[in-house]
């Protein structure tokens, strides 16, 4: 089970639609999975994504859901937190800190993996975002091993130089094959 986290509400009813668009993931609102509820019991967890805003993950709730993840959850693995559009958190904490105090006292190390996505910031505009949700290591641009907390630049690297689409129908290797050659 993940949980994807966006700075505001219309953007999280974005991504909920989004993530729901192939069918592939029972998606849902973070908000219902703590609503009139104090503990959330692994029964409760019904999908396989619940998105939520940052305000949301600043609840306490969400502190207890994840705190408490591995002595109420006996069966479910927590996947990956994902934060999106991460150049916006620092904004968000800055003008509302009381709404996200309890963010640093998150475990999030909890997590198999913590993903920080930002279209915008470099290197050193991670590191005091992540020493808020409780990440203090040195940020590196180089993967290894020995590791917790690599940065990877996806605006100068990206992964994929070129992509071909493919929408249905026969695929023709050889008009692909052309169409690279004049790329």
């Amino acid at each position: 089970m993940s949980f994807v986290f966006v700075p505001r509400i219309l953007l999280k009813t974005n991504m909920i639609t989004r993530l729901k668009t192939k069918g592939l993931l029972e998606v849902a609102d973070v908000a219902e999975l703590w609503r009139n509820r104090l503990n959330v019991e692994e029964d409760a967890l019904s999908a396989d994504v619940y998105v939520g805003a940052f305000h949301d993950m600043g609840t306490a709730f969400c502190k207890r859901l994840v705190n408490n993840w591995y002595g109420t959850s006996k069966k479910t693995i927590l996947g990956l937190v994902v934060i999106d559009e991460f150049q916006n958190f620092e904004t968000e904490f800055s003008i509302r800190p009381g709404s996200y105090e309890s963010i640093g006292r998150i475990k999030l190390q909890l997590a198999w993996k913590v993903l920080v996505l930002s279209s915008t910031l470099g290197c050193q505009g991670f590191a005091t975002a992540l020493e808020r949700l409780g990440f203090e290591m040195p940020l590196t641009t180089e993967p290894s091993l020995g590791e917790q907390c690599y940065v990877h630049d996806l605006v100068h690297k990206l992964p994929l130089a070129n992509s071909i689409k493919w929408f249905g129908g026969v695929f023709c290797l050889r008009r692909a094959w052309r169409g690279l050659k004049y790329w």
